[in-house]
C-alpha cells in the first residue's frame, strides 16, 4: 500500500498522521487483507467532522483511502491516536464491503449496514476506544422513532438520515446511532464479528432490522 499526502500549512500534524498510518494499517490488513491500494493524506478542514478534526472516504474507483484533517483542531491534536485509529478502521471496513456489496445510497438498509459495520469494526479492532461521538448522540426513543419511520417505508436520502434534518424531525447523526445500535445487536444475533459479518446481503440485516424490539 502506497501513501500520498496534501499538506498545506501544518506538515508536522500531517506527517505524524501518516507515520500513525503505517503502523496501523499492519494491524487492520491482518483482518482486512487487500482492501485499498492507496492511503493519502489531505488537509482541509472543510471535509472534516468539526467535532473530531477528521475524516475519511474510500473512493472505490481509485481503490484509496483519504484522512481528511483540520491541522487548527484542538481536539485532533490531543486525540491524534485514537481518531486516527477510528477513522482508518472506519474506512477500512467500507473498503471491504465494497468488495462484496456495491455502496447503494438509495438503499436505506444498505447505507444502515455499511455505516453500522464501519462504526462497530473500530470497536472491534480497538475496544478500549469509547464509541465516535456521533454513534451514540441520540436518544434510544429518537432512535425508536426513526426506525419505526424506516420500516414503515418512509424514504429518506442519505444525508438526511445521517447527517440531520430538522424539516423532517430527523435529529443531527441519527443514521450514524441508529445503525451502530442495529449493527452492534445484528452481531451479537448471528454470533459473529463485524468483520466476520461484512459479506452478509443487506436483506438479512434488513429482514433483523424489521422484526428488532428496540427497549427504551
Amino acid at each position: 500500500m502506497n501513501f500520498s499526502e496534501s499538506l498545506n500549512k501544518d506538515k508536522v500534524v500531517g506527517e505524524r498522521i501518516q507515520s500513525l498510518l503505517v503502523e496501523l494499517r499492519l494491524e487492520l490488513d491482518a483482518v482486512l487483507p487487500g482492501v485499498a491500494d492507496l492511503i493519502v493524506v489531505k488537509e482541509d478542514k472543510n471535509q472534516v467532522i468539526p467535532e473530531t478534526g477528521i475524516s475519511g472516504q474510500y473512493n472505490s474507483t481509485n481503490k484509496e483511502i483519504i484522512i481528511y484533517f483540520d491541522p487548527d483542531s484542538g481536539h485532533l491534536k490531543n486525540n491524534l491516536l485514537n481518531e486516527v485509529r477510528r477513522t482508518l478502521s472506519h474506512e477500512y471496513m467500507h473498503a471491504y464491503r465494497e468488495r462484496f456489496h456495491k455502496w447503494d445510497e438509495n438503499s436505506v438498509f444498505e447505507c444502515l449496514f455499511a455505516e453500522g459495520l464501519t462504526q462497530n469494526f473500530e470497536s472491534q479492532m480497538f475496544p478500549e476506544l469509547q464509541p465516535a461521538p456521533y454513534s451514540t448522540t441520540v436518544s434510544s426513543s429518537d432512535l425508536l422513532v426513526i426506525l419505526e419511520r424506516i420500516n414503515a417505508d418512509e424514504k429518506f436520502n442519505y444525508y438526511d438520515l445521517f447527517f440531520g434534518n430538522s424539516d423532517l424531525s430527523v435529529p443531527a447523526w441519527a443514521g450514524y446511532s441508529l445503525s451502530y445500535l442495529l449493527v452492534k445487536e445484528y452481531c451479537k444475533s448471528k454470533g459473529g464479528k463485524p468483520s466476520e459479518l461484512a459479506q452478509d446481503n443487506v436483506i438479512d440485516f434488513t429482514n433483523f432490522c424489521k422484526s428488532y424490539t428496540m427497549i427504551v
